[in-house]
């Protein structure tokens, strides 16, 4: 009986992981630009990369969590929806700005912070925020995911 249970997982386990496919694509020079993992057919990974190969932005379906980075490669914004929605922040430097907890400030750097964010968002979406703003300014940053 042991060996059937076993036999079944590894047969169910395998099948699983035959589901998956991923599909990349490239930027004229050859790097990875786009990869986007799917399982049974539907997107469940995707994940974008900045042309010196650092990544850009991953958003995961199945954990709920958004994330997006700078072109150095520290994390610059974080987002996750599993009980509960945490958003979160960062500098260039990794420095954590300000985490809100289902909408709620809970931790802030600075004075204003929600101010900032709430400015940045608001230009953001006016000019059809495509995930590519330079993140210059050193703290907020505008982000609807």
């Amino acid at each position: 009986m042991r060996v059937y249970c076993f036999m079944l997982f590894l047969l169910l386990f395998s099948s699983s992981l035959l589901s998956q496919t991923v599909e990349t694509t490239y930027y004229r020079g050859g790097e990875t630009k786009l990869e986007i993992t799917y399982e049974d057919g539907l997107e469940i990974i995707s994940k974008a990369f900045y042309k010196n190969g650092q990544i850009r932005l991953e958003k995961n379906k199945k954990l709920n969590f958004f994330k997006e980075y700078y072109k150095n490669g520290q994390l610059s914004y974080y987002q996750h929806n599993d009980p509960q929605k945490i958003e979160e922040y960062y500098t260039k430097d990794g420095t954590l700005i300000a985490r809100f907890l289902d909408d709620k400030l809970e931790y802030s750097l600075y004075e204003n912070v929600e101010d900032d964010i709430k400015r940045l968002n608001s230009n953001n979406n006016k000019t059809k925020h495509n995930h590519e703003h330079g993140h210059g300014h050193g703290h907020g940053h505008g982000h609807s995911h």
